[in-house]
């Protein structure tokens, strides 16, 4: 099995890491490729959207191991926060927005990024 298959494999298997960083009725779900939606509720204060961001990257980023070698993975996270009268649509597009913010600040701080 080439190393980028099996690589996606133990990727595609985070979200059992993600669902273990939120709370019961939050909601993690692969979005598509490479990317994971999670739906808080009950979010009230910008401090209580940056733990969940930093518990769902805790979870993200641990290494993992491929075809005996250790991988370092790094996540970029994009959070929106809405209002009852927020379409889904609007706050996905907020936080693809966020992330992608978010993987120019890695970039420049001469992080490498995933691809």
């Amino acid at each position: 099995m080439p190393t980028a298959t099996a690589t996606c494999l133990p990727v595609a298997r985070r979200p059992p890491r993600a669902l273990a960083s939120v709370r019961p009725g939050d909601f993690v779900a692969r979005y598509g490729g490479d990317e994971f939606v999670a739906v808080i509720e009950g979010v009230r204060t910008d401090a209580e959207v940056e733990r969940v961001v930093e518990r769902l990257r805790a979870a993200l980023n641990a290494p993992i191991d491929v075809a005996g070698r250790r991988l370092q993975i790094t996540a970029s996270i994009g959070a929106a926060v809405g209002n009852p009268d927020s379409s889904a649509d609007t706050l996905l597009d907020e936080a693809d927005q966020a992330m992608y913010r978010a993987k120019r600040r890695q970039a420049e701080a001469g992080k490498p990024l995933n691809r």
